[in-house]
This record gives structure tokens, sequence and C-alpha cells, in this order.
């Protein structure tokens, strides 16, 4: 029989300090990808502890990320070419809620990621592009993929431990 569990319980911190100590500096990479202005490279790393809190089916767990992008802008502007380069660094929280299915040894997670962007610019040798909806964008596209891999990752912990 499968239960939800809260984060109060002994097994939510030891998977919140398994996700913690397996949680990598580097979450996620893009290099050279083109969009409208040029090309971008586009890097989240983790920024702080993981911690967690009740959530409404299980616990919420809440990763401080840093995001940084820097590309280049190049386009033909009247008949000129150009060539900008461009950089933006900011921080934010992601949420994820995960709701523990345990019935070991096959017991299962269910995850959902928010990702708040904060109105954010692109610097670009004294330009600033806002890039806010390009970031919603990006994350509405990775967003299923991103919960099924750490789906899959909790999973393998889950095994991992036992449970």
């Amino acid at each position: 029989m499968c239960s939800s569990v809260q984060a109060e319980t002994i097994t939510d911190k030891l998977i919140v300090a398994l996700i913690e100590q397996n949680t990598p500096k580097v979450l996620y990479e893009e290099t050279k990808q083109t969009w409208d202005f040029g090309t971008y490279d586009f890097l989240v790393n983790k920024a702080g502890v993981v911690s967690f809190s009740n959530a409404e089916n299980g616990i919420r767990l809440t990763l401080p990320i840093e995001v940084i992008m820097q590309g280049e802008v190049n386009k033909d502007f009247l008949g000129q070419k150009v060539l900008l380069n461009c950089k933006s660094n900011f921080k934010t929280d992601t949420f994820l809620d995960v709701t523990l299915l345990l019935n070991p040894p096959s017991s299962t997670a269910n995850v959902q990621i928010s990702v708040p962007i904060p109105e954010v610019f692109l610097f670009c040798d004294g330009l600033k592009l806002p890039i806010q909806p390009f970031l919603q964008q990006l994350v509405a596209e990775k967003k299923a993929e991103w919960e099924q891999k750490i789906r899959s990752e909790i999973q393998v912990l889950l095994k991992q431990g036992g449970i």
C-alpha cells in the first residue's frame, strides 16, 4: 500500500540529505545556442544549500540557483553589422514539490518544479535587453524534462537507501 509522507519524518530528512549530497554544482548548461539576437551560453549553478518545508502533499525543496547567460548579439541593423558582447547574472530559488509514494522496494516520487524568473536583463556593451520572457519560455519548454530527470534520480536514491 502506498502512502504520502510529510517532511517531518526521518525518511524525508534522509532523502533531503541525500539530495543535497548528490546535487551537482552545475545543474544545467547550454552552449552556442542560437536565438533571435545571435548566440548565447547558459549556465545554472547551485548557489546554496537545499532546504525543505511542508507542502500540500509532501515536501517542498528549495534550491537557490545562480543563472549566468552570456553571448553575442550579432544582427544587421539599418544595413550595419552589429556585434555586441552580452552578459546577465542573477539568483533565484527553484522550488521542487516532491510527493513520495513509499512502497519498498518499489517506492516512487512525483516532482513539480517551479522557477520564478525575476525581471532580468542581458547587458550588451551598453544595450539592455529584457530576457525574462525568453527565460520563462525556456523553463516552460524544459520543465517536463527536468521533472522526469529529478524523479528518476530520487527513485535511484530511494532504491540505494532500501526505501
